[in-house]
C-alpha cells in the first residue's frame, strides 16, 4: 500500500492503522541503523522530520491501545521543540478521499468520517481545548457562523494536534470529557493524575459505547503526549 496519511489515526481502519505503524517504524529503523534510507517509505515532505515522526508513531500506538491492539513501548520524545512538515491543504483533501473510499468498502475507523464542518469540529473539539482555550472558542464561533470551509478547517484542526498540550488546558479538557462518562465512574477528576483520568475516560467510553467520545480525536491522541510531560505535572 503506497499511502501515508497526516490525518488523525482515529479515522483509520485497523488495517491502515497497522500499515502506517509499520511504515514509520521501517523508516526510523533504517535511519538509526544505517543513517540512510534503504528504500523510500514516506513522502518527501516528511523526510528529515524524525522527531515529529516519533510523535506520530506514539499517536498511532495510542489509537491501537485504545482498540486493545498490542503495541511496543512508547517512543521517547525530545525535550526540544518539535518541527513538523507543512500540511498542504490539497494533500489532506486527497488523503481524506482515500479514507472515504476505504469506508465505502467497509473499512471503517473508530471515528466516523465527518461530512460537514460541524461534524469535523465535534471530532476535534477536545483536542483543541487541550491546547488553547481561546482557539477552542474561536473555532467554535467560526463553525457556528459558517465562516470557515471544510478543507481549511481540516488543515487547521490537524495542525492543532501537532502542538504539545498545555497541562492546565489538558486537565480542563479531560474533565469535560469525563463529564460524558461520570455517571458510570467512581473516579474523582480533581484528584486523579492526568494519565489516570484519561485512562478512566477511555475505559468508560469504550465499555459504555459513548458515541460522542468515540468520535473524538482526543480519546486517543492525548495519550501520545503524556510520556513527555514531567510526572510532577501529571498530578492533580
Amino acid at each position: 500500500m503506497n499511502f501515508f496519511s497526516d490525518l488523525s489515526p482515529g479515522f483509520f481502519d485497523d488495517e491502515l492503522l497497522g500499515e502506517q505503524m509499520r511504515r514509520i517504524s521501517v523508516f526510523l529503523d533504517n535511519k538509526s541503523q544505517r543513517g540512510a534510507i534503504a528504500a523510500p517509505s514516506l513522502p518527501k515532505h516528511w523526510q528529515g522530520y524524525e522527531d515529529a515522526l516519533t510523535v506520530r508513531i506514539n499517536e498511532l500506538m495510542a489509537e491501537m491501545q485504545l482498540r486493545r491492539i498490542p503495541t511496543p513501548d512508547w517512543m521517547r520524545l525530545t525535550d526540544e521543540s518539535i518541527v513538523w512538515p507543512v500540511l498542504p491543504e490539497n494533500s489532506l483533501r486527497e488523503q481524506y478521499q482515500v479514507l472515504a473510499e476505504r469506508a465505502e468498502k467497509g473499512k471503517l475507523g473508530r471515528i466516523r468520517l465527518p461530512r460537514s464542518p460541524h461534524e469535523l469540529w465535534a471530532s476535534f473539539k477536545y483536542s483543541t481545548l487541550a491546547r488553547n482555550h481561546k482557539a477552542y472558542l474561536q473555532f467554535g464561533k467560526q463553525v457556528a457562523s459558517r465562516t470557515i470551509e471544510f478543507d481549511s478547517l481540516l488543515v487547521q484542526l490537524t495542525a492543532v494536534c501537532r502542538v504539545k498540550p498545555a497541562v492546565g488546558c489538558l486537565r480542563n479538557s479531560l474533565q469535560h470529557m469525563w463529564g460524558y462518562v461520570s455517571r458510570h465512574s467512581s473516579a474523582d477528576p480533581n484528584r486523579a493524575t492526568l494519565a489516570e483520568l484519561l485512562a478512566e475516560v477511555q475505559r468508560q467510553a469504550v465499555d459504555h459505547q459513548d458515541t460522542y467520545l468515540l468520535n473524538s480525536t482526543s480519546l486517543s491522541e492525548l495519550a501520545a503526549w503524556l510520556p513527555s510531560i514531567p510526572e510532577a505535572q501529571l498530578k492533580g
